[in-house]
């Protein structure tokens, strides 16, 4: 949706309505100055509005200042019987208009007077999801296993104009990274300012190795990170590895997040399997499984994070 234009079409407008009243008093025709409500605005040559004190509920207009969002307050120079020309802006319009998304794909700054109309924003926050843990190297007779890594919590703002810095610090929570027999990096969390922030998943922490009994391990539960904004969600907890002496292991799933899916399990496996990695945005990845006498396997990659920044006029 286009905003409506700045100084320069406001001066054009000027001019015009100018021009609209020397016509209309050269022809004898009255004309008045009155407001109303765009109700549809996108083409200028079609304006649909609603008068103020009217009983009609739709007029035909014209906009002198190009497209014009719904809902926006303007000044009309009407000249009977069929002549509406919007020409300026009256302070305002009724709610607020969603105008374009930001998304921070990595860390940066918001500036918002990058966005002159700006009047809100809405902020979603998703962390980054954990690593799935590794798998340990196997001997003779030894399976082994990692816990998937957690998802990615999720957090969302709504913040009027005034409640921003000039520039606001953007934060993107980084996947956590799977090692080699070991457990998985925790995810970052993902922050705008200090107005909304959102925890990362954590890694996968249990390592299994097995001999001649069957075992199984724990999952991870997600971030304690303490969220903020006006809504939070937990990332989802991940699977735990399973080790069976002599049939195989298997690894545990990664959690999911509100905008991401965690890394399924590969299920029971008599060779070697690395984890993988959690979708985006924020899925954990899972853990790696191996056989006997392997080399060590590594956990999959947690999901990256993102931030997303609607921009309301």
């Amino acid at each position: 949706m286009s905003a409506p234009v700045g100084q320069q079409g406001q001066q054009t407008a000027d001019a015009t309505v100018e021009a609209v009243q020397t016509q209309a008093s050269g022809l004898g025709l009255s004309w008045a100055l009155r407001v109303g409500t765009v109700l549809f605005g996108s083409d200028p040559a079609a304006v649909i509005l609603r008068m103020d004190g009217d009983n009609l509920a739709r007029v035909n207009g014209f906009s002198m200042v190009g497209p014009l969002p719904v809902g926006m307050r303007v000044y009309v120079v009407e000249v009977p019987p069929a002549g509406q020309y919007v020409v300026g802006f009256a302070g305002g319009h009724i709610g607020y208009i969603y105008a374009q998304t930001v998304m921070f794909v990595a860390s940066g700054t918001f500036t918002k007077t990058d966005y002159p109309d700006l009047r809100a924003v809405i902020v979603e926050v998703v962390g980054g999801g954990g690593a799935g843990a590794g798998a340990a190297a196997t001997g003779a007779g030894q399976v082994s296993a990692g816990s998937g890594g957690s998802g990615a919590d999720y957090a969302r703002a709504f913040l009027l104009e005034s409640a921003l810095a000039t520039n606001e610090t953007v934060t993107v929570g980084a996947g956590g990274i799977g090692a080699a027999g070991a457990v998985g990096g925790d995810g970052g969390d993902g922050s705008f300012g200090a107005l909304c922030i959102a925890g990362g998943g954590r890694g996968g922490d249990v390592v299994l190795a097995a001999g001649a009994t069957a075992r199984c391990g724990n999952g991870v539960n997600p971030s304690s990170t303490a969220a903020v904004g006006d809504w939070a969600f937990r990332g989802q907890g991940s699977g735990g590895p399973t080790c069976i002496e002599a049939q195989g292991a298997m690894g545990g799933y990664g959690g999911g997040s509100h905008l991401g899916g965690g890394a399924r399990s590969m299920g029971i496996t008599t060779g070697g399997t690395n984890g993988t990695a959690g979708a985006s945005y924020g899925g954990g990845g899972s853990g790696a499984a191996n056989g006997p006498s392997l080399a060590a396997k590594t956990g999959g990659n947690g999901g990256p994070g993102l931030i997303l920044v609607h921009i309301l006029i």
